[in-house]
């Protein structure tokens, strides 16, 4: 939170590269390694945790998107959306946001990503995310790539209990519980997922 608010607008790349440095402290001091690090973010914090995926593909094995505002290039000089015109002061109005917008990049992640979505966010629309998976799936595995929508919720209640659930089983079965392959398995037998 202290990274975020205190670079805005033009220096918001600043926030990602002070997350790559956190990361990278984290595996240099073995408190973590790129195979058990995830990135978790909230809203337009998908911002700064994607970007820094892609520009160092493979640091993390896992980024976990929370009701992510992802597409700021198209989305940052509309007035009308809410998140836009809440957040304006923090990340400036960015026709040309190519150096934090991962949707504008379109790069690899190197790791696999879980989205969880809201089907009446307002805030953060449904279409920031199927524009970013649409981009990502272009460069890397779709296997690799989940989004749970959460049904009949919005911005503030697009979180519930069990997107929780599903969000801890995604990290905790990587990580020596079933393998990704198990748990893929697991959501498609089990789960009402759209996989993209």
């Amino acid at each position: 939170a202290v990274v975020s608010t205190q670079s805005t607008g033009d220096s918001k790349i600043t926030a990602i590269m002070d997350t790559l440095a956190c990361v990278q402290y984290c595996h240099h001091t073995s408190l973590s390694s790129p195979s058990s690090s995830v990135l978790q973010s909230l809203s337009a914090g998908a911002l700064i945790a994607t970007r820094a995926a892609q520009l160092q593909p493979g640091i993390i094995s896992k980024l976990v998107l929370q009701l992510p505002f992802l597409d700021l290039s198209l989305s940052g000089g509309d007035p009308s959306l809410p998140l836009t015109t809440e957040e304006r002061e923090e990340w400036g109005c960015h026709g040309d946001s190519g150096n934090i917008c991962p949707v504008a990049m379109g790069t690899e992640t190197g790791c696999q990503v879980f989205i969880t979505a809201a089907e009446r966010d307002r805030r953060a629309p449904l279409w920031h995310t199927a524009n970013f998976v649409s981009a990502l799936v272009n460069v890397q595995s779709e296997d690799h790539v989940f989004v749970n929508v959460v049904r009949e919720a919005d911005h503030e209640t697009g979180m519930d209990e069990e997107a929780h659930r599903l969000e801890m089983a995604f990290v905790k079965r990587e990580q020596g519980r079933g393998g990704f392959e198990g748990f893929t398995k697991w959501v498609k037998q089990s789960l009402g997922f759209l996989r993209t």
